[in-house]
Formats: C-alpha cells, sequence, structure tokens
C-alpha cells in the first residue's frame, strides 16, 4: 500500500482488512486520476524462486481475486495486483489481457522486478527502511535528502507554523472575552513633517457595534489640536490655546446607548504637549483607568463586526500612509494607503461632538473610505485573527489592586 500511495496517479489509498479478514477480492481501495475506482490484491508466497508451480498458484490467484472483485463492482475500470513473483513480460500481458477481456480498462501487475525498481528509488528508500529493515547507503542518503529534504523541511515548518497559528487563536478568543481597556487608532504619515507642516488637524472615526452586549452601540473618538479643545466647560483653564500640532493635542472619546437615544457620553478627555516633527498620531477610547467607574464596559469581542469610517481635514488626508486599529495587547486591522480612498463629497460632520471655527473650517471636511467599493470599514475576526502586539513574560508573582 505505501508504494502506491506514492504513486501519484493514485489517491485515498485505504487498507480493507490491515488486520487479516475476509477482502472480498481486494486488499486495497483508492482512486486512479482522482476519478476511477481502483481494487488492489495481493498474491505473495513464501520463499519465492519463480517456480512453475509457484507461478500457476499466482496465476490462479490474480483471476481468482480479479473475479470476485468485479463481483462487488461490475464497473470496475482499474485493478492492481501486487506480487512476490517475478514474471516474463509475456506473463504479465496475458494477464492483463484476461484483465481487460473482462471489462477493467487499466491492470497494471507489480511483480517483484517492479517492486525492487520502486524501491531502489528516492521515492522508495523510507519504505524500504521502514518495512523491510534495509538501511541506506551514503550514497542512498544523499540522493534521498536531495529530493525530498526541502520538502521535509518544509512540513516540519508548516506543522509548527500551524499549532502555533491554532495556539494563538485559541489565546485569542479567550483574551477577548475580557474587558476591552482601550480602542486606539494610530495615524502613520507618509514621512516626517514638521509642525510648521500640519498645522491645524482634525482626525475622528466613528465604530458601529452591530453586535453589542452592552447598551453602548456606538463610540467616537478622535484627536486635533488646542489642547483643551474636548475638556469639559466645568474645566478651569484660562490661557488661551494656540492653534497647530506644535503647542498641543487634545483626545477625545465618547459613547452612544442604544437607549438614550442621540445623546453621547464623554470617556476620558485628555491632553498632551504638542510635537515638533510629527511621524504619527495616535488617540484613544481609553477605560484602563481604576479612579473612574464606567456604568458599562465592552470585550474586543465587542468590536467584532463592526463598520467603521474616517472624518479627517483634507491636508492632514494626503499625509496619511497607513492607519493601525489596536485594542489591548492585539493589532485589530492595518489599513494601508492603497486599500483606501479620500471622499470629499457632502460630508456630514453633525456626528462629530467638537465646535470648529469658520477659519479652521476653511481646510474642510473629508472621509476615509475603503478602496474596494464598500462604504465603510469592517473587522471581521473570522476573516482574519488579530495579531497579538507582544508576548507577555511569565510572571509568577502575585498583586492585589485596591
Amino acid at each position: 500500500m505505501a508504494l502506491l500511495k506514492k504513486d501519484r496517479r493514485f489517491t485515498n489509498v485505504t487498507p480493507r482488512q490491515p488486520y487479516g479478514g475476509p477482502d472480498g477480492g481486494r486488499d486495497i481501495e483508492a482512486l486512479f486520476k482522482d476519478r476511477d475506482k481502483t481494487f488492489g490484491a495481493v498474491g505473495f508466497v513464501n520463499n519465492a524462486n519463480d517456480s512453475t508451480a509457484q507461478k500457476t498458484k499466482i496465476k490462479r490467484k490474480f483471476k481468482s481475486d480479479l473475479s470476485r472483485a468485479l463481483e462487488v463492482d461490475q464497473q470496475l475500470k482499474v485493478f492492481i495486483f501486487f506480487t512476490n513473483i517475478r514474471f516474463t513480460v509475456g506473463e504479465k500481458n496475458l494477464l492483463i489481457q484476461n484483465a481487460k477481456e473482462a471489462g477493467v480498462s487499466t491492470c497494471e501487475i507489480w511483480d517483484r522486478e517492479r517492486l525492487r525498481v520502486e524501491l531502489d528509488t528516492p521515492d522508495g528508500f523510507c519504505i524500504r527502511f521502514q518495512y523491510l529493515d534495509i538501511p541506506l547507503s551514503e550514497e542512498e542518503q544523499a540522493s534521498f535528502f536531495a529530493r525530498w529534504g526541502d520538502d521535509i523541511q518544509s512540513v516540519i515548518s508548516t506543522g509548527f507554523q500551524k499549532v502555533e497559528e491554532k495556539l494563538n487563536n485559541i489565546i485569542f478568543y479567550q483574551i477577548a472575552n475580557e474587558v476591552l481597556q482601550h480602542l486606539t487608532i494610530t495615524i502613520k504619515l507618509n514621512r516626517i513633517y514638521q509642525a510648521e507642516e500640519i498645522g491645524h488637524f482634525r482626525i475622528f472615526s466613528l465604530f458601529c457595534i452591530t453586535q453589542p452586549h452592552s447598551p453602548i452601540d456606538e463610540i467616537i473618538l478622535g484627536a486635533s489640536d488646542k489642547s483643551h479643545r474636548m475638556m469639559p466647560e466645568s474645566y478651569n483653564y484660562k490661557k488661551d490655546q494656540q492653534a497647530g500640532i506644535k503647542y498641543g493635542i487634545c483626545r477625545g472619546a465618547w459613547e452612544r446607548y442604544y437607549d438614550k437615544g442621540d445623546k453621547l457620553i464623554s470617556i476620558s478627555p485628555s491632553i498632551a504637549t504638542g510635537m515638533n516633527e510629527v511621524e504619527k498620531i495616535s488617540f484613544s477610547y481609553d477605560k484602563d483607568g481604576f479612579i473612574i467607574r464606567y456604568p458599562y464596559n465592552m470585550s474586543i469581542m465587542d468590536i467584532n463586526k463592526s463598520y467603521f469610517i474616517f472624518w479627517v481635514n483634507k491636508s492632514i488626508s494626503k499625509c496619511i500612509e497607513e492607519i493601525i486599529i489596536s485594542a489591548n495587547e492585539y493589532t485589530l486591522e492595518k489599513i494601508y494607503s492603497d486599500s483606501f480612498l479620500i471622499d470629499e463629497s457632502n460630508v456630514n460632520f453633525e456626528h462629530i461632538p467638537v465646535h470648529f471655527s469658520e477659519e479652521e473650517m476653511k481646510d474642510p471636511w473629508v472621509r476615509i473610505r475603503p478602496s474596494d467599493g464598500n462604504s465603510l470599514f469592517k473587522i471581521d475576526f473570522h476573516k482574519k485573527i488579530p495579531q497579538r502586539i507582544f508576548i507577555p513574560e511569565q510572571n509568577y508573582s502575585c498583586s492585589i489592586i485596591a
């Protein structure tokens, strides 16, 4: 059976009775060229010496097995017979002719010489070693690894890779049900810009949660210049704010609940110092603090199947090279410039709960959409499992957070 398996014409090679017993005239079943049912039978004798008596016995065995196989399947087209007797070409042709007269279109006899030739090829070395305990010479080892070395290495590497992928998937689905600590968007620019080149900027994203397990069904998050632009009115800050990314950055996030109408709830607004050189801009929907207690929380799995879109000012849209979306320690999505387009048509920015002046609005809003024809981007864990950003170190100490 092992020899038949290495013949690429045959697939689905299976033994009928590997531990002995009635086999209905067929020891092996297979498919020939992925199409024709194949029966294989075996006729071996002890101490084969190719005598007339042994040949007669094996010929009788061939005809008997062929007849019984055709009784099982009258439409049988392929019959293979294995024997350790060596037949002449004329003897094999006569048996093959008998099979064809019985209705079999393809018949092969693998006699002792054919078996020897197969076992003495690089493809047969491992079969010979495994079943006959015949060691490989140095020359045979060299030819074997020349033939199969790359394939063996590939199988090993692929096997480890598949195991690692399965483990990573299991770990992700376990962690994905934990509380979502942050949803972060990182905008990578196509080069390093001086702050004066960027000036005023605004970048916002809307996530529509399609399978909410909490009342949260929409998240808005974004960043802009003027560090205190998104801080609540109660925040006492008297200093005039200068426009431009050089002088300060503000970040904000909001939740909308399906049972609260259009009301948006501000989530952990933050401020940051400005930048003289700008290579990337990041902002988050962040619930990682332990001081503020929020009424509702989500998990990473709640982000699955969600739709999202970006609103940005036109000048910054031309600078974007890549958009990275991450949550907790996983990268959920990477969107490259060749997979999105800039939509300048009638942008409705009423969703954005931040005021911008008429002067700032001279640099108009645009939308970043998928370039595949869809209106919105979508996160789907079933199509692409998120990649873990880092592997945490083993920590055997215990800590308590009050």
